[in-house]
């Protein structure tokens, strides 16, 4: 059944895309906080209304984080406002061995400049031996679409995707 809504963390600026995951048998937040000027990592203490910052793994104006793993290792996915792209429209890619980091940004970073199909739109998942991504569409408006890609290639080096479908 449905409850009344609650603010389940509060800061001073601007929180939104609470990107909610499980690693190492806890609890985490990357809620989209690029108005503090950076990505900050949150631990459920009491999931899901009990939150504690527990370090901020990228600087800089990150948008829509999306954390997962790949070929032995972390990911984030985010849109970032880079080469004078908005944050419509560009892709960056960061990497690291442990979830505290230290997160390196990927060489080709932004990978992706494409208002139809950078910016993150939920978590990525594998199915049939291959990595999808679901991307917002924001060539007429924001979050206008859904592009669905798949990554054909994902090295600390190297960074490709197709799209596979949109609506």
């Amino acid at each position: 059944n449905a409850s009344t809504p609650r603010a389940v963390l509060e800061t001073p600026h601007h929180l939104s895309y609470p990107l909610v995951f499980e690693h190492g048998g806890e609890i985490w937040m990357l809620p989209e906080s690029s108005a503090a000027g950076g990505l900050d990592l949150y631990r459920a203490e009491r999931f899901p209304d009990s939150w504690t910052k527990v370090a901020r793994l990228i600087e800089g104006r990150i948008h829509d984080a999306t954390f997962f793993s790949h070929g032995g290792r972390l990911w984030i996915a985010a849109g970032n406002e880079t080469l004078q792209s908005s944050t419509w429209d560009g892709l960056s890619l960061y990497s690291a061995d442990a979830l505290l980091g230290p997160w390196e940004a990927h060489p080709e970073n932004p990978v992706l400049i494409d208002a139809r199909c950078a910016r993150p739109a939920g978590g990525l998942w594998m199915a049939g031996g291959a990595l999808y991504r679901p991307a917002q569409d924001c060539s007429e408006a924001y979050g206008g679409g859904l592009t669905l890609r798949r990554v054909t290639e994902l090295t600390r080096e190297r960074f490709s995707e197709e799209t596979v479908g949109s609506m």
